[in-house]
């Protein structure tokens, strides 16, 4: 019964090997990886969110600040080499990467109860399940995401966003069609003034648009997949992770359109839901144990004494082991957390993540023509 106890144990929570190799994968497949992880739940609830309290011009210019997203991350990387050397930066870059990947999780969650009914400001969509029901429903999905990670690490996020983007993208699309016929065509302004503040959405637009352009370069598993592969392959993948998300987001918009609380449309998007979910919170987890090595923990042996045979034992935690267990940690308190709506909980993100990523970027191009005028100076 021990042997069978201990192989069960093995099999459900022991490491592969190799977890960090991607070295087998083509570009476009990283790239629709890198598509994959960055469309959160976000990218279609606050989507349409934006879409009807902001109006449709904002929408329009939020998500072409989120297709530039991860080819611009590209460009840095490429023609300007010393932002690799960011995340040597504890202080605020590691910070900010475990802030974001919280965030991550936690605005996925909510994302997913959107999907399932469960009374999520700013979308309406078919209850499936009740409220409290609808929460541990959610809960139970991303424990399940953060125990594959805990045994397949980057490589289990990267294969499994194949299928994840899959359902996005086909999801989209049927919803899309279907919404055209049998939801509800919403007449949306091209630009909606907010009734209590009076602010147009065009005022939120530009934090809308700076906010995400910049964001995957606060997002550590994005840095953690670039650190994976070829410097020479980076600026290809993120122009394939570009291409795989505009597909994406066009159908997002022809989706919100259209989007309204019946039982059909309701399915599809709870499907969607799940997949957006699951690939960007799979990320998190394999970030936030990025972020471990990063800030330096390695591999620490814990001795200790069994109580019963008196025998000395050695317990190993890596940091795949700390990422788990914080990872369940932001699951288990998610709905203590997750009391907005889903666009203030990102528009709050967003604002923290522009002032650091703004500032790196600037100082990161500075320095880059500083050495190429001396250089020229020199010659």
């Amino acid at each position: 019964m021990k042997n069978f106890l201990l192989k069960l144990m093995n099999l459900l929570f022991k490491r592969r090997d190799n977890v960090d190799d991607l070295s087998l994968y083509p570009n476009w497949r990283i790239g629709l990886s890198s598509a994959a992880s960055w469309s959160w739940g976000v990218s279609l609830a606050v989507g349409m969110s934006i879409m009807y309290t902001k109006g449709l011009l904002p929408f329009i210019i939020w998500t072409a600040g989120n297709i530039l997203a991860i080819p611009l991350f590209g460009i840095i990387r490429t023609y300007f080499p010393l932002s690799k050397h960011w995340p040597r930066f504890i202080f605020p870059m590691i910070v900010l990467f475990l802030f974001v990947e919280f965030f991550c999780i936690v605005l996925n969650l909510q994302g997913i109860l959107t999907g399932f009914g469960g009374n999520v400001k700013g979308i309406v969509s078919y209850p499936f399940l009740s409220p409290e029901t609808a929460k541990y429903a959610v809960m139970a999905i991303g424990l399940f995401v953060v125990w594959y990670i805990h045994k397949g690490g980057l490589k289990m996020s990267v294969l499994t966003d194949y299928g994840q983007y899959a359902v996005q993208l086909f999801g989209t699309i049927l919803l899309a069609t279907l919404g055209y016929f049998i939801g509800e065509h919403h007449d949306i302004a091209w630009v909606i003034i907010d009734p209590k503040t009076g602010l147009s959405g065009l005022e939120w637009a530009k934090f809308g648009f700076f906010g995400i352009v910049v964001g995957i370069m606060g997002t550590s598993h994005h840095w953690q997949r670039f650190h994976a592969i070829k410097e020479e392959n980076i600026l290809k993948v993120s122009l394939w992770g570009g291409l795989w998300f505009g597909i994406y987001m066009l159908f997002v918009g022809l989706a919100g359109l259209f989007f309204s609380s019946n039982i059909v449309l309701g399915t599809i998007f709870v499907f969607i839901m799940i997949a957006l979910g699951a690939s960007s919170i799979d990320s998190a987890v394999a970030g936030i144990e990025y972020d471990a090595v990063q800030l330096g923990f390695k591999k620490i042996d814990l001795h200790y004494r069994t109580w019963i045979a008196r025998k000395e034992k050695t317990y190993t935690i890596y940091p795949y082991k700390i990422a788990t267990l914080a990872s369940v940690i932001a699951v288990l308190f998610w709905p203590y957390f997750a009391s907005g709506s889903m666009a203030d909980l990102w528009s709050f993100m967003a604002a923290q993540r522009l002032k650091i990523i703004g500032t790196f970027i600037v100082i990161t191009v500075l320095i880059t023509w500083f050495r190429w005028f001396k250089n020229k100076i020199k010659k």
